[in-house]
């Protein structure tokens, strides 16, 4: 199974001044596609137990990298491909265009975020489609949190999930400020 996720977004004037302190400020990374690393964990069951990544300035020189590409390498075997940046067109409708593809030995899924045919799906003997949606969609998810933590339970994301994706983000971080060093992930 192969996994690439995009994270481009704005970075506007609104930016507060400690976005640009590397001393403060988590990296773009770290800001940017942690979702992306979550959503990865989530699909495959599995943990990010290595990473290179790269970083580079290109937009705004006051930042110490506002993209950053990193490759993970998962616990099951599976390879997983990540960005983050704050390149997106000030003139760009949206605040960025999240993409996220999976592709496997017998198919892919397309899943773009913000678009209206937002997901594609092709398969051995089925060709491509796009799924059909109920139109009404659970929802609840501050909901849950809340009802979870007043009963005193561990939310649906765990602790062990956010340190996890924290953990891995931030090592992809170092491997990018170190040029693309392989980083293990403990």
């Amino acid at each position: 199974m192969s996994l690439i996720s995009t994270h481009p977004h704005k970075l506007g004037e609104w930016a507060p001044e400690w976005y640009f302190d590397p001393e403060i400020y988590v990296g773009t990374f770290n800001d940017v596609a942690c979702h992306g690393v979550d959503q990865i964990r989530w699909l495959t069951g599995a943990e990010c137990v290595g990473v290179h990544a790269l970083g580079a300035q290109k937009k705004h020189p006051k930042m110490e990298m506002d993209h950053v590409q990193a490759s993970f390498e998962l616990s099951n075997g599976a390879c997983a491909l990540l960005t983050a940046d704050w390149l997106t067109p000030e003139d760009s409708p949206s605040f960025g265009d999240t993409r996220f593809i999976i592709m496997g030995t017998k198919g892919s899924a397309h899943l773009r975020a913000y678009a209206k045919d937002s997901l594609l799906i092709v398969a051995d003997g089925k060709g491509a489609y796009g799924p059909e949606f109920p139109t009404e969609r659970l929802g609840g998810f501050v909901e849950n949190m809340v009802d979870a933590y007043t009963r005193g339970e561990e939310n649906f994301i765990s602790t062990s999930d956010v340190l996890g994706v924290a953990k891995a983000c931030i090592v992809a971080e170092e491997s990018a400020r170190k040029g693309g060093e392989f980083l293990q992930i403990a």
